[in-house]
């Protein structure tokens, strides 16, 4: 979408130069046009990134904000969807339309640092946060964004911390609609195992809030980072299944893990 916006303003920019600047003389002024057109797209995306980061400066980190704020979920998701596109990065979605109509627990293997980026933007029609270490929460522009769109930051050294932020999960999950996703392996998989050993105390997300749990699955992202020149990627993403309470009911967090573990290896290998 902010491609096209871009475009549209390059394109009238141009045009109006054209007329009033530099009127058409023969054949190199089509050179000259092309050349401002790009100037134009140029200024137009740092005019937006100086508005993109401003304005993010108005999000405070040292608040916690117990609702999501439509106007900054939908500016950052507009980014994300630009920055998958910049990166050359072809999605193809399948399963989506197993996707439950209420909140749920996302469950998803992690390979590179845009997975979660990818995910929100391919399901945008469901409201979804992620839970994602601290620091990412105070990277430069997305990071207050993401704040302010009920991300959760997990310190991963207090495990204090981290069942109070199993508590606001759910919270968010049955109070404001919002689902929340998780990577079960705790960190990204840098290995060449097809999963690391789960950490299964997120899934007592879904337990008390007593919600569906989506398991998906991401294919080929761990390639993003390791093409030349930024050549098209195709990248996979599939809803393995939905697990509705009923179903894991009464069951331990290990035992749901298990489970969740052996759908995801049994799709992997495929």
């Amino acid at each position: 979408m902010l491609e096209i916006i871009f475009v549209i303003l390059s394109i009238i920019a141009t045009t109006l130069s054209a007329i009033f600047w530099i009127p058409y003389n023969g054949f190199i002024y089509i050179l000259y046009y092309a050349l401002l057109f790009i100037g134009y797209y140029i200024i137009a995306f740092l005019i937006f990134a100086i508005f993109f980061g401003l304005l993010g400066r108005t999000i405070s980190l040292k608040k916690e904000y117990k609702k999501v704020n439509r106007f900054y979920r939908f500016l950052m998701e507009a980014v994300m969807g630009f920055v998958i596109r910049a990166m050359h990065v072809k999605l193809y979605v399948t399963g989506k339309e197993l996707i439950p109509n209420e909140p749920f627990l996302l469950v998803q293997n992690h390979r590179h640092g845009l997975d979660p980026i990818m995910t929100v933007h391919c399901f945008r029609k469901h409201k979804i946060a992620f839970i994602t270490k601290k620091e990412n929460l105070k990277a430069p522009f997305a990071g207050r964004y993401m704040h302010r769109s009920c991300y959760l930051a997990l310190d991963r050294e207090d495990p204090v911390q981290a069942l109070g932020i199993i508590k606001e999960a759910c919270r968010l999950i049955k109070e404001e609609n919002l689902s929340i996703g998780v990577f079960p392996e705790g960190t990204r998989n840098k290995t060449t195992e097809p999963l690391l050993e789960f950490k299964d105390g997120c899934l007592k997300i879904a337990l008390r809030a007593k919600c569906p749990i989506v398991v998906t699955v991401l294919k080929n992202s761990r390639a993003i980072g390791k093409r030349p020149h930024l050549r098209p990627l195709h990248v996979d993403l599939k809803v393995i299944k939905i697990i509705p309470y009923e179903e894991y009911k009464g069951m331990k967090t290990v035992e749901i893990g298990n489970m969740i573990k052996e759908l995801m290896l049994e799709e992997l290998k495929k």
